[in-house]
């Protein structure tokens, strides 16, 4: 009988770290612009503009940046404008939410 458990919780086992990788992080946090014409840049902190956010269009954050302070944060998270596609970097200090669980870039 114990060898049947123990073979059992062997395969349990095995079948979860399978499902386990099987499953990808989540890789982007999903958040917005809190400000009227949030500038969504090619590089932090003053690379060309490619398009603006407001809010209500949403913001998908993949990783951040440490550049210049903006409302008291540094940090500068690349982003795609969920309405309009854009992608760049906007200050995080104009995103919700700020100091959000996402990788540095």
């Amino acid at each position: 009988m114990r060898s049947i458990t123990r073979q059992l919780t062997v395969a349990a086992m095995a079948t979860g770290a399978v499902l386990a990788a099987a499953v990808p992080a989540q890789a982007y946090v999903d958040g917005d612009y809190t400000g009227n014409g949030v500038r969504i840049r090619a590089s932090a902190p003053s690379g060309t503009t490619h398009g603006l956010g407001y809010p209500g269009q949403g913001a998908r954050l993949y990783c951040y940046v440490t550049s210049s302070t903006v409302n008291g944060n540094p940090y500068w998270d690349s982003n795609r404008n969920r309405t309009t596609g854009v992608t760049g970097y906007s200050a995080e200090g104009l995103l919700t939410p700020q100091y959000a669980n996402i990788p540095h870039c």
